[in-house]
């Protein structure tokens, strides 16, 4: 028995294999705008699928059509409990908590079994924390660097091109504008992650929580950061394995 689990996100999807046992193999990823029958190569007809998604009701429509029409399968979009898996939602409508936040609690906790922040970085900057209870305290969305460069440029009449500028930039202070915005947005990144850390920390004093670190502007944010952290690419994926192997 085999499940094709899938992370679609605004812009990119992921995707990985399971079998009973909840491990993960494989590991994929594409623009989602780019899916086509090459997108699951080496992929053979599983039994089931998962899917957390946050992209938009056209993408999602493509996406079962597409899978419907290669291995005439229906996938099954999960949504975020009230509680599950040793985790308690904090949100008074559970199903409000995006399904790619709650998967990635799940990996993320299931690991651990103690205090957790989980950091999701990619068009939106989501961080989650979870006592070591499992009691999910809420979160934090902030714009993803994208997404605030973007707002920049279009909510003021700065006139910038950051096309050619590294977007680990590492100097503190940028010597240009360009430069200014790519450092202040990383470190406002870097920065919240750190803040959110310490947040929980004071609440949590008898375990020294453990900071999970995924999504697409990771890789990017992780050397800002002055807690400790553990970098899954996989993480949703991982919490999606979990989930499908639930009974």
């Amino acid at each position: 028995m085999s499940t094709l689990l899938i992370d679609m996100g605004n812009n990119f999807l992921k995707w990985g294999i399971t079998t009973h046992d909840g491990d993960l193999s494989q590991f994929h990823s594409f623009p989602v705008a780019a899916m086509s029958e090459k997108s699951w190569a080496g992929c053979e007809k599983p039994d089931s699928i998962y899917v957390s998604s946050v992209s938009t009701t056209d993408h999602k429509q493509n996406l079962i059509r597409h899978l419907e029409s290669k291995w005439q399968i229906t996938p099954e979009f999960i949504t975020s409990p009230v509680a599950g898996l040793g985790i308690t939602n904090a949100y008074s409508d559970a199903s409000r908590l995006g399904s790619d936040r709650w998967a990635a609690m799940v990996a993320a906790f299931h690991v651990t079994q103690s205090a957790v922040l989980v950091v999701d970085a990619g068009t939106a900057l989501t961080i989650d924390a979870i006592d070591d209870q499992g009691q999910h305290l809420g979160g934090l969305i902030f714009p993803g660097m994208n997404l605030s460069r973007n707002l920049l440029a279009s909510g003021t009449q700065i006139d910038f091109d950051l096309k050619d500028i590294p977007s680990r930039h590492s100097e503190f202070f940028g010597n240009s504008t360009e430069k200014g915005i790519i450092s202040g947005t990383l470190q406002a990144s870097g920065s919240l992650i750190d803040r959110a850390y310490g947040e929980l920390t004071a609440i949590n004093k008898k375990v020294e929580p453990v900071c999970y670190l995924t999504g697409g502007d990771a890789e990017q944010i992780k050397d800002t950061l002055q807690c400790s952290y553990v970098f899954e690419p996989a993480l949703v994926l991982k919490g999606l394995a979990l989930i499908a192997a639930a009974p």
